[in-house]
């Protein structure tokens, strides 16, 4: 349904294994450990570790790791049991669902300005709700948490400043949602150009600088169910943790560990340590791609010169399949998977050729850039030099994409989340639209708006009201003139100079021509 309906984003995104994958150049991250890097033209070193042993093919029975102890065996291992991983205790959706304001995520102008211009290119949406003058002293006045404190809480922690705000809806986002049984876990960014002791530079990006935040996303129905911001190393205290890719890994999948999910995730995360070590004491497997310079990768798996185009080779080792595929000259993408039990070739690719390992994992590795893609189509981003404030309009987003994925699981209709995102901002407003129409000093042209949005309709008994006398609104105080009618519209107090006269059937009209 909604997680299928999606699904056309993430493919139009995604294309080619061929042009995803490779020799792990996409790292933007330069905090991981060095490893020893492998010589492709050393024919020397595949005969060495290339089993002497073969059987009547000619194909050797297993082929040794760069490390010398890691046996990946060509023939697939007997099924002498079934599996338990992969078997899911929990029915994945939400229980409830909940909104949150968002200002002009759905409108197509980006300058706060331009929102309230006066000139008739401006939606009047916005000044009906508050003005600008007072949109911008809440905005330069918003802050979360408690500033006196604040410098004693950033002794053992950077993200002192939105630290509770943070966890609060994070919690939420674990409590109201439960994910399926594939989840994604990967990074998304946070533009930013101002003062911030983690902010990151990524230079091949289209936003050089920006923050980092490590996700775990349903891979149908992109459902945010886990973020952890980067803050890199943060001072000794009840927030200093290890931000190696590992720890990193079982920090943020904790929620799904132990629940048969599998996870997937790119070349940054993955190791082999980290698979077996998810697969047998969490339950939980991998599919993932892997980078080359891993010593448990065999030599002929990582040298792509003499292979032909959309071959593969086959590996199988204490419950995972690794796979090495050439989609091209010159190119060899490396994936691993302990969810498989085989390295079969997907008939689905064609001349292609490719395994399914590699099919899978195009298909769900892109649950994060989903999500972020949703994000750039309707966003509450504004630019800001105040960090706290752009991870909170960051947080805004999500809450908004979680929310209408939450509403269309309950209530099984379909709609756009632009459709869904307007509705939310109209509820949510039109009380306070209520409450601003009854402000005398309102001028006319905001009430006729306010009373277009809201559908309030005069009454031609409204037009008249017996109240005491009291001086017309546009006589000068000179002529001391005193009436007792009052503006249908505007309720202010009107002279006869000042009065016209409309019938019932043209204050009809007038009525039908505002909605």
């Amino acid at each position: 349904m909604a997680g299928r309906a999606r699904r056309v984003l993430q493919e139009e995104d995604h294309g080619e294994f061929a042009e995803d994958l490779g020799d792990g150049s996409d790292s933007d991250y330069s905090d991981e450990e060095p490893s020893p890097q492998c010589d492709d033209n050393d024919d020397s070193m595949e005969s060495e570790d290339a089993e002497s042993t073969s059987n009547s093919s000619g194909i050797p029975q297993y082929y040794l790791g760069k490390d010398k102890r890691t046996k990946w065996f060509t023939e697939m291992p007997s099924k002498d049991k079934t599996r338990q991983k992969n078997i899911l205790t929990e029915t994945p959706g939400g229980s409830f669902w909940v909104t949150i304001f968002v200002w002009w995520s759905t409108n197509d102008k980006n300058n706060t300005r331009d929102l309230w211009a006066t000139d008739g290119t401006a939606p009047g949406y916005f000044r009906t709700v508050m003005s600008e003058n007072r949109f911008r002293l809440l905005l330069r006045a918003l802050r979360f948490d408690d500033s006196e404190t604040r410098e004693a809480r950033k002794q053992t922690d950077k993200l002192a400043a939105i630290r509770d705000l943070w966890e609060d809806i994070t919690a939420k986002f674990l409590k109201m949602y439960r994910v399926g049984e594939c989840v994604t876990l990967d990074e998304m960014m946070l533009a930013f150009k101002g003062r911030c002791s983690f902010r990151q530079y990524l230079p091949m990006k289209p936003n050089r600088y920006r923050l980092k935040v490590f996700a775990l996303v349903d891979s149908d129905t992109f459902y945010t169910s886990v973020l952890e911001i980067y803050t890199g190393k943060q001072p000794p205290g009840l927030f200093q943790a290890d931000n190696k890719p590992i720890n990193v890994v079982k920090r943020v999948s904790a929620s799904v560990l132990g629940t048969g999910r599998n996870i997937t995730m790119d070349n940054w995360f993955s190791s082999v340590p980290l698979i077996d070590e998810l697969q047998h004491k969490h339950r939980t497997t991998v599919v993932a791609t892997l980078k080359k310079n891993k010593t448990e990768l065999p030599p002929q798996f990582v040298n792509h010169k003499k292979r032909s185009m959309n071959s593969s080779l086959i590996g199988y080792n204490d419950g995972k399949v690794l796979v090495s595929y050439v989609p091209k000259k010159n190119k060899c993408a490396i994936a691993i998977s302990s969810m498989h039990t085989s390295g079969a070739i997907d008939s689905g690719t064609g001349a292609r050729n490719k395994p399914e390992v590699i099919t899978y994992y195009n298909s769900t590795k892109g649950g994060v850039d989903s999500v972020d893609q949703m994000r750039g189509n309707y966003s509450v981003a504004r630019c800001s030099c105040r960090w706290p404030l752009t991870v909170f309009f960051g947080l805004l987003d999500i809450v908004g994409i979680n929310s209408w994925i939450i509403y269309e699981e309950n209530t099984g209709q379909t709609i756009s989340c632009k459709e869904y995102l307007t509705g939310i901002a109209k509820d949510l407003t039109k009380p306070w639209m209520m409450k601003r129409i009854k402000v005398p000093t309102l001028s006319p042209d905001l009430r006729i708006m306010i009373r277009k949005f809201t559908g309030i309709r005069l009454s031609v008994g409204n037009v008249m009201s017996e109240t005491l006398l009291k001086l017309c609104k546009y006589c000068p105080k000179k002529k001391y003139r005193k009436t007792t009618v009052e503006c249908g519209i505007c309720q202010s107090l009107i002279c006869g100079e000042h009065t016209s006269r409309v019938c019932t059937e043209c204050f009809a009209r007038i009525n039908f021509l505002e909605e």
